[in-house]
């Protein structure tokens, strides 16, 4: 028998202190980040692509190399943060995840009608940093609660669950969504400690057999990926630093060793997510999509990411609509059955400062 378990977000109010960047909108040029946005909230809330069933965005500020500032806050400017919370309106996004248990397993399900929104809501430049001050905060400014809190699981000294960032997210009642990063540092490619084979030979089971005991002890609903925008070459794991095509058939081997570990753990109460950029890099027949997919046995949801500038040196590059278009094809390709979430999403503001921020939280 099947049974469908809900878990209620609750109706809260918040108290935000949070501080945004208070952006001169006269004096923005490049491209239009609030209609941005606003376009994306409504294609994807028409049901335009019937198979996306999350939206998740990414809300983070960081300085880059050239000294300026990608700024993909909602809240970078007064329009930007308006934009986005009318969008979110929208009767056709729900924000209470729906669960199913069956045969001992609790997966996260499509909903049954509507679009989920999820968020990574600030946890810092490491991406890990997970407060329930930055969720809340998030929320408040956003309009919404989340469906989902997601942040980065970093291997940069061990591999070991992230217990602490878990137990905050469960404070603010809400579902943790994982990110198995594997790498020692950022930006460190290939990676100097850890390559797809030695998962592969089993030489981190014992870890992730922790990894998982320490997933399920939690009993909460917890959802996981492994490989995070796996097609693209920024990434350690990308076939390009493990063999090309062999790199790829590494990566469905790594990730079908990692959730088969889960399973002789009995750690049920995790949902899969496969996660792919929207544009593959480099363009290569062994860097498709689909090449690394592990298999439907293996996961429940594909995850993608479609981005707009990420900062302000960058050229425009087409709406969230547009992006989303070319890739749709073959996201669908991947798997036939399996609901789509676009796990990342968000946009720069076409030119952003170091000044020092102050609040638009009120106005």
């Amino acid at each position: 028998m099947k049974t469908v378990v809900r878990l209620m977000a609750g109706l809260v109010v918040f108290v935000s202190c949070h501080q945004g960047l208070d952006v001169d909108e006269s004096s923005v040029t490049g491209w239009d980040k609030p209609k941005w946005i606003s376009d994306a909230l409504k294609a994807v809330a028409s049901n335009r692509w019937p198979r996306v069933k999350a939206l998740c965005y990414w809300h983070e500020r960081w300085k880059n190399h050239e000294g300026d500032f990608s700024d993909l806050r909602i809240d970078s400017s007064v329009k930007a943060k308006a934009a986005y919370q009318a969008g979110a309106k929208h009767s056709n996004f729900v924000t209470e995840p729906q669960f199913l248990y069956w045969g001992g397993m609790l997966r996260l399900e499509a909903p049954e009608k509507g679009i989920y929104l999820g968020a990574f809501p600030g946890f810092g430049a490491t991406e890990d940093v997970v407060t329930e001050s930055n969720l809340r905060d998030f929320e408040t400014i956003a309009g919404h609660p989340v469906a989902w809190a997601y942040f980065s699981d970093n291997w940069y000294h061990a591999i070991q669950f992230p217990s602490l960032s878990v137990a905050r997210i469960k404070a603010a009642k809400r579902v943790p969504f994982i990110r198995m990063m594997m790498r020692s540092e950022d930006n460190l490619l290939p990676d100097s400690q850890y390559r797809l084979q030695q998962i592969v030979d089993g030489k981190f089971d014992k870890d992730l057999h922790k990894w998982a005991q320490e997933a399920k002890n939690t009993q909460l609903p917890i959802m996981v990926e492994f490989g995070t925008e796996v097609n693209g070459d920024w990434f350690p794991w990308n076939g390009k630093y493990n063999g090309e095509a062999q790199g790829a058939e590494r990566f469905k081997q790594s990730f079908r060793r990692i959730v088969d570990i889960f399973r002789e753990e009995e750690a049920y109460n995790v949902t899969w997510a496969y996660h792919v950029d929207s544009s593959s890099s480099p363009k290569a027949p062994w860097n498709t999509m689909a090449a690394y997919y592990p298999g439907d046995d293996y996961v429940d949801w594909i995850g993608v990411s479609i981005y707009g500038p990420q900062k302000p040196s960058e050229g425009y590059s087409g709406s969230f609509a547009s992006k989303l278009d070319a890739a749709y094809s073959e996201i669908t390709a991947i798997s036939p059955t399996k609901p789509i979430a676009i796990l990342e999403w968000g946009i720069s503001e076409p030119n952003s400062t170091g000044r020092v921020p102050r609040s638009i939280s009120a106005r």
